[in-house]
């Protein structure tokens, strides 16, 4: 009996004698780190990274398996254009490097001709908005950016190959050496589109086999940057696209219509960089040509458009707050067979601040 007593007097005394080595503890202040390079005044916002999936080569199919914002598309390789919150393809900027790349006559961009092999982040950003990005933004923003080189050299090589034709090849690598960085991609697809469907607009059973309805499209893209000792970083990257596509036959008529589109985008920035500070200027020129043709019902539309941005941005950690300013200036040049001018132009600019932070006192509680 006495051993019972010893061993019940332990077990409830244990826990009054934890409670007292609990009361001696010390208790450090929180550490708080501050990344500047995300940009202020993003309440609100929900950025989904969107994963890379080889079997969804372009941004319309991306989208569409990945996410829950609806994309229009009229088939495999036609136009797909992106709806964000009900509203259209021109209020939901494509940003690559920080530049919005929608085409300047249309407003919009086809989806299916932006190859998603390019790009090591693709970002979308379907939430409440401000405008320092970029303006004009009622439902949401894709981004298309690259990661930091950190290896010295990484080589990435594919291919696939499926019905009706349809073949798909990717090459790229990325190099470092020293200061320098080098990123190369570059895919190719095509498709026969050959598929056998019921046409019961001519008859209840007959079945036909899709004719002229091939679609080929080459993209490559180059990065080079270059990263000082003094802190200050600099890179230019071109991005060369061309595509073509024929246009199916409807179920009453064939079809011998086609459309091609031609693309050049090359950017560039100098941005440094530290704890307090961030400073970045950046520029695009980006020229756009879509070619339609149609010898049967002898059409013809040949559309060129191009676009200089530019940006600057200037952000500062002080004491208790932040600032933020920038500006934007963008040409815009349109040429068409269907306008009556030789050249239509469009110069827009704009200056913005903000300032965010916190006021009064605030004491820590330990």
């Amino acid at each position: 009996m006495k051993g019972f007593f010893v061993h019940m007097t332990l077990l409830v005394t244990a826990p009054f004698a934890v409670a007292q080595s609990l009361d001696s503890t010390q208790i450090l202040r929180e550490a708080e780190v501050r990344d500047m390079r995300k940009t202020p005044l993003d309440f609100g916002k929900n950025i989904q990274t969107l994963p890379s999936n080889a079997l969804q080569t372009n941004l319309s199919s991306l989208l569409q398996g990945s996410s829950q914002v609806l994309v229009k598309s009229y088939g495999a390789g036609m136009l797909g254009s992106l709806s964000i919150r009900g509203t259209g393809a021109a209020h939901s900027p494509i940003l690559w490097n920080g530049l919005n790349i929608q085409n300047s006559a249309s407003g919009q961009q086809d989806l299916s001709l932006l190859q998603s092999f390019l790009f090591d982040n693709i970002e979308l950003n379907a939430g409440a908005q401000n405008n320092l990005s970029t303006g004009g933004i009622l439902g949401g923003i894709i981004l298309l950016g690259q990661q930091k080189i950190y290896a010295q050299g990484h080589v990435l090589a594919g291919m696939d190959f499926g019905s009706f034709g349809t073949q798909r090849y990717r090459l790229g690598f990325d190099r470092k050496k020293g200061a320098w960085t080098n990123r190369f991609r570059a895919t190719y697809q095509g498709a026969e589109n050959n598929y056998s469907f019921t046409n019961r607009v001519v008859l209840a059973d007959s079945t036909q086999t899709l004719q002229h309805g091939r679609t080929d499209l080459f993209a490559a893209l180059n990065e080079t940057r270059y990263q000082s000792d003094a802190g200050w970083e600099a890179g230019i990257s071109a991005w060369y696209q061309r595509a073509n596509r024929e246009i199916p036959e409807t179920m009453l008529a064939p079809s011998l219509a086609m459309q091609q589109d031609e693309s050049i985008r090359v950017s560039g920035f100098w941005e440094k960089g530290d704890s307090n500070s961030f400073l970045r200027f950046s520029s695009g020129l980006f020229t756009e040509n879509l070619w339609f043709h149609d010898p049967e019902k002898k059409l013809q539309g040949l559309n060129n458009s191009q676009s200089w941005v530019n940006q600057g941005e200037y952000r500062r950690n002080l004491k208790n707050f932040s600032i933020q300013v920038g500006m934007n200036y963008q040409l815009d040049l349109a040429v068409s067979n269907s306008f009556k001018e030789e050249q239509v132009q469009i110069q827009s600019g704009a200056l913005y601040g903000a300032a965010f932070g916190k006021a009064g006192k605030h004491q820590r509680l330990a």
